[in-house]
């Protein structure tokens, strides 16, 4: 006895076929869709952390070297001095840190702050000095500061072991210190950059 031939008009999936089909392809889609998406997100928030270090080792070697090559320094640093320094300036201010090289050359860093509506936009920058003529000021941390942060954004400060010769003799060199603290945008957490470097204060 032979089985029954399905008709040729019968071929091809049945309801239920189809709707587990979708169902399954529902369950291994979804999956797949949730990590593409992290992916898209995650992908430019890497990429922001990965220059951001970066651009902060970049400023620690080039502070240092300009510190190192510099016969000494000047300062007009209202309103980031030291212990001194303003928590947020509510005004327009820009303070210098200049560094002469031997020769002409040199480099000029400048603490720019804007306040704005809730926040204060702060730029730290470096200027190039080729032969005695400044070049093009560049960025070299950016961030923002609000009137609650409670310190100072920026500060420098002058360390000299032994200025007055009071255990010994002077000492020969001394350091500088530029601590940074910003938010990389007004709602974000408060990220600190610290950088110390030695100059030579006698010949």
């Amino acid at each position: 006895m032979t089985g029954r031939r399905r008709p040729r008009d019968e071929s091809g999936f049945t309801v239920v076929e189809m709707i587990t089909c979708v169902v399954l392809m529902g369950i291994v889609v979804a999956p797949l869709t949730l990590a593409l998406l992290q992916a898209i997100t995650l992908v430019p928030a890497n990429k922001v952390r990965t220059q951001a270090a970066i651009d902060r080792t970049f400023v620690l070697n080039r502070f240092s070297d300009d510190v190192a090559n510099a016969q000494g320094f000047l300062w007009d640093l209202f309103p980031t001095r030291g212990e001194h320094a303003q928590a947020c300036p509510a005004t327009a201010a820009d303070a210098v840190l200049a560094f002469p090289y031997w020769g002409g050359d040199g480099a000029i860093y400048r603490a720019r702050f804007a306040p704005g509506s809730g926040a204060t936009a702060v730029r730290v920058t470096r200027q190039p000095v080729t032969g005695g003529v400044p070049r093009t000021e560049s960025d070299v941390l950016t961030g923002y500061c609000v009137p609650g942060d409670g310190q100072a954004p920026v500060e420098v400060h002058r360390i000299a072991p032994d200025p007055a010769g009071l255990a010994g003799p002077p000492s020969e060199y001394e350091r500088l210190r530029l601590l940074v603290r910003v938010r990389p945008g007004p709602a974000d957490p408060v990220e600190a950059v610290d950088l110390e470097a030695t100059l030579r204060v006698t010949p």
